[in-house]
């Protein structure tokens, strides 16, 4: 795992005044969860693959920064619409770890599947990482610098 990416993470979070909890109490396979009402992420430092957990913090910080006031009542909505807010933070995540892998590799060099590895993304969002790259090189290509 790359932890100064974590680390990086973890302080954006504090900038943002989101609390993050690392909890050991956790069952290997309890996935973390969020808090938009109390802006906090709770973490499971016992999770099976620790590769996971920078795409994890990044996915619960989505669902944060997204806006959406879910919390306890995401279980009581449709299948539909829980989709739709886990679809939404992982967009978030794709969106806060592109810089991590973009500013040091070059847009003609980029691979989609390099970044779905590095950062252990499920492979179902490919088409949307693709998108969002070429996205950020674009934004980035029209950045005076």
């Amino acid at each position: 795992m790359q932890s100064w990416i974590l680390e990086s993470l973890l302080c954006k979070a504090k900038f943002l005044s989101i609390r993050v909890i690392w909890s050991n109490e956790l069952k290997h396979d309890t996935p973390p969860t969020a808090s938009f009402k109390h802006r906090s992420i709770v973490m499971n430092e016992n999770w099976y693959n620790t590769d996971e957990i920078i795409f994890q913090l990044a996915h619960e910080l989505g669902h944060i920064l997204t806006g959406d006031r879910y919390d306890s009542a995401l279980y009581q909505q449709t299948f539909n619409h829980h989709a739709l807010i886990e679809y939404k933070a992982n967009l978030g995540a794709i969106e806060l770890l592109l810089p991590y892998y973009c500013e040091n590799v070059s847009a003609n060099s980029a691979n989609s599947s390099d970044f779905i590895n590095l950062f252990c993304i499920p492979s179902h969002l490919t088409e949307d990482v693709t998108k969002l790259m070429l996205l950020y090189y674009k934004k980035s290509q029209q950045t005076p610098h």
